[in-house]
């Protein structure tokens, strides 16, 4: 890419570079709930994909994204803009790497579950969820696609809603990214498995933010309701598994 080239290429965050950078070049990428649609004009830009869909549930997004395209020599962008839910407009043979990011895990699940008969020629999903990662580890496992790679971005502030996971799964039924010996499988789903391998320092992060959390709501409810011990035994317990996943770093 030239210097004259790069210079417009889209601006981006480092959650949607992150992104990109787990798909492969000159493959065929689907962005399922495209937003802005940034990503996909980016993925185009730096040629790190041949060809983009870009999905977008609702038109007005529909329309922000083709307005963007259009600002940027569509003849020469090459992205397919479709109106529809997740990957419903979207045909198998398309869908070579299905990225589904800046949406929650119960609705990535959903998607993903609609569109089961679909996924059988998908080499790759990318999943940025906005919270739960956990749940869609437990559904990759529960339905043949083998987690590969991970990694945790904060965004443009440090506050715990804004660090993003990133799950990258192709087609297998391995486990060995579980196989960590001082943690239980249940604890690495939670925690992501190669980000616990790694030590990854924003999970630490994330882990004593977490437990940060959990120690304030303890004080709210003792102040609220100290006679009450369902909801402050709960919030004792996650508080100390938040501490022995902690020592266990």
């Amino acid at each position: 890419m030239s210097t004259e080239q790069r210079k417009q290429v889209i601006a981006v965050s480092d959650r949607l570079i992150s992104i990109a950078h787990f798909c492969p070049r000159g493959s065929k990428v689907v962005d399922v709930g495209s937003g802005h649609g940034k990503l996909a004009l980016y993925l185009r830009q730096t040629k790190i994909a041949d060809y983009v869909i870009a999905v977008e549930l609702n038109q007005d997004p529909l329309n922000r994204i083709k307005r963007l395209i259009n600002s940027r020599n569509p003849q020469q962008i090459n992205i397919d803009v479709r109106l529809g839910d997740g990957l419903q407009p979207v045909e198998a043979d398309e869908m070579e790497i299905a990225c589904l990011a800046g949406l929650s895990s119960s609705t990535i699940v959903k998607i993903l579950e609609a569109a089961k008969n679909k996924l059988n020629q998908t080499k790759r999903l990318i999943l940025q969820p906005i919270a739960k990662p956990e749940q869609l580890r437990y559904w990759l496992i529960t339905n043949g696609w083998e987690l590969i790679d991970e990694q945790i971005v904060a965004g443009q502030s440090r506050r715990l809603s804004k660090i993003h996971t990133i799950l990258v799964a192709e087609p297998g039924k391995s486990l060995c990214a579980y196989q960590e010996a001082n943690l239980e499988h249940d604890d690495l789903v939670y925690v992501g498995p190669i980000l616990w391998q790694r030590r990854e320092p924003l999970l630490h992060y994330k882990l004593r933010r977490e437990q940060k959390h959990w120690k304030e709501a303890l004080e709210t409810i003792l102040a609220a309701d100290p006679e009450h011990p369902t909801r402050r035994n709960q919030i004792i317990s996650r508080i100390e598994w938040l501490e022995f996943l902690i020592n266990k770093w």
